[in-house]
């Protein structure tokens, strides 16, 4: 084959005028055989520098604006003047979580949070709070979280953290680590004897239940000893299990949360999620089973106290008896008068005057006529 023709100038072959179409040298800024003005292209070596160089500096400004956001921060760090400024503290929950609401349904989730140096409400608002409730990873008292957000300063004069994201919260489940205690020593502790907000497990039987505005508490004895302790069932785990779910003669209930101070009695508040095992409650007991099992009574209303059709008003009626006591909001308006034929579920109470049935709001009994 001959050798490879060359433009007049010498430069090699290849490139051609876009005017003439004859071949001419690359680099040149106007076509020696017409005139015309050649348009540059940049070759592929230069177009691959030039992407590699926008992706270089595409990837630093998302490093540097992650690192912005992800601003670590000691919560005895914080002021107002870092109002609107996005940190990430962690630190051990504190403060109970609780919910609001709205008309429309859950607004967000509130808990505050310590690191030793301080202590920060933090409040996880509208999608992202239901996608945690949802997921059911949920922070309660004891954990250790990690949380990223926005400092806002409060009508009510302090500084919290405004989460948008349920992914800017992420709580340490595989640092729980559960102390077996009995209720007998968490009764009797002194107040420097235990570790506040450290995680335990316990066993006994809940013999009342008190639904209060924001929370339920419950008294958890142990039938052995007769020590009681109270659980506290917080406002986020009422809005996610119910009230229902944990109550009177479920039999022996294993418990697992926090230990909390109140004056100088222990308490323990329940895990978010998973805060007991408790059988199904089941009324197979009878007027001579143990105290409190759940019982059916059959028989007939021998006296009256109170009006059953005036509910949620408590009343009294002695059946076949027995007592038994219908506390406020646990039934249903009733006709029921002497020599009435009743069927009533209820536990088994024993006082001075003897073994009596109970009928309380937060358990699956009634009265039926």
């Amino acid at each position: 084959m001959g050798a490879r023709a060359r433009c007049p100038t010498g430069g090699a072959a290849g490139v051609r005028c876009p005017s003439c179409g004859r071949e001419i040298p690359e680099g040149v800024d106007v076509c020696p055989h017409c005139g015309a003005r050649v348009t540059k292209r940049l070759g592929m070596r230069a177009l691959l520098a030039f992407s590699l160089a926008l992706i270089l500096v595409g990837g630093v400004y998302a490093a540097l604006s992650l690192q912005g956001y992800r601003t670590y921060a000691q919560i005895g760090d914080l002021s107002r003047k870092m109002t609107y400024a996005s940190v990430q503290v962690s630190g051990i929950v504190t403060g109970s979580p609780s919910v609001y609401l709205n008309p429309r349904g859950m607004e967000g989730i509130s808990f505050t949070i310590s690191d030793g140096t301080g202590e920060l409400r933090i409040r996880v608002y509208g999608k992202a709070a239901q996608r945690l409730v949802d997921s059911r990873v949920l922070p309660s008292l004891g954990d250790r979280v990690e949380v990223s957000g926005t400092l806002l300063w409060s009508s009510a004069g302090y500084l919290y953290l405004s989460v948008n994201y349920a992914d800017a919260l992420v709580i340490r489940e595989d640092l729980r680590h559960f102390q077996e205690l009995s209720i007998t020593r968490i009764a009797s502790a002194s107040p420097s004897e235990l570790e506040e907000y450290s995680m335990v497990e316990t066993t006994g039987i809940v013999t009342s239940v008190r639904p209060m505005e924001y929370l339920v508490l419950y008294t958890l004895t142990d039938p052995g000893s007769g020590s009681s302790v109270t659980l506290v069932m917080n406002g986020l785990t009422r809005y996610v299990l119910g009230d229902a779910k944990l109550g009177l003669g479920n039999g022996t209930v294993t418990v697992r949360g926090a230990l909390k101070l109140y004056g100088t009695e222990w308490e323990v508040e329940l895990l978010t999620v998973g805060g007991f095992d408790a059988p199904a409650a089941e009324y197979s007991g009878s007027p001579s089973s143990d105290p409190y099992s759940l019982v059916t009574l059959e028989g007939v209303v021998e006296s009256l106290s109170g009006d059953p059709s005036t509910l949620p008003a408590p009343f009294s009626m002695v059946v076949s008896g027995i007592p038994v006591n219908v506390e406020a909001y646990a039934g249903r308006p009733l006709d029921l008068g002497v020599g009435d034929s009743v069927v009533v579920k209820g536990i088994l109470l024993e006082g001075p005057g003897g073994r009596y049935v109970e009928v309380r709001a937060l358990t699956m009994d009634g009265v039926w006529a």
